[in-house]
């Protein structure tokens, strides 16, 4: 019988079941998401990084978004491990990393905050959308 962690697929892509993950199961998400972090499902940004040219800032606010994107990965996969372990130890600092990362999604938002002009008005927008949902 395989070993289980102590998550259940809620937890993953394959929400509509209700069993624990395997350890199989978890490290095929692991893999998954590695191959996201590792460029696999985005954009390959080395395709406008000539080193004889600086990027526009179109181009340059396609690559913070992609940072900002990446960092987003890094906290879903940081908190996978951390939830996937009874280890307290290694809970504790994945969880801390975890934060860490987030506060780079937040450092990428504020540069496309200075240098998109209507970011934060959308962001204002999709925010007020689900407030008028809450009320």
């Amino acid at each position: 019988m395989p070993s289980v962690v102590p998550i259940t697929s809620e937890n993953s892509r394959n929400s509509d079941r209700k069993r624990p993950m395997t350890n199989k199961r978890v490290a095929a998400e692991l893999v998954r998401i590695a191959k996201v972090l590792s460029g696999g499902q985005f954009v390959n940004p080395s395709v406008c990084l000539d080193p004889d040219r600086k990027v526009n800032e179109r181009e340059l606010t396609r690559l913070l978004r992609q940072g900002l994107a990446a960092e987003e990965e890094a906290v879903h996969l940081y908190e996978f491990i951390a939830d996937a372990t009874d280890n307290e130890l290694v809970r504790s600092v994945v969880q801390d990393i975890a934060d860490e990362e987030r506060v780079h999604v937040g450092e990428f938002q504020r540069l496309l905050n200075e240098l998109v002009p209507d970011e934060q008005e959308m962001l204002d927008d999709g925010a007020g959308e689900v407030e008028d949902k809450i009320d």
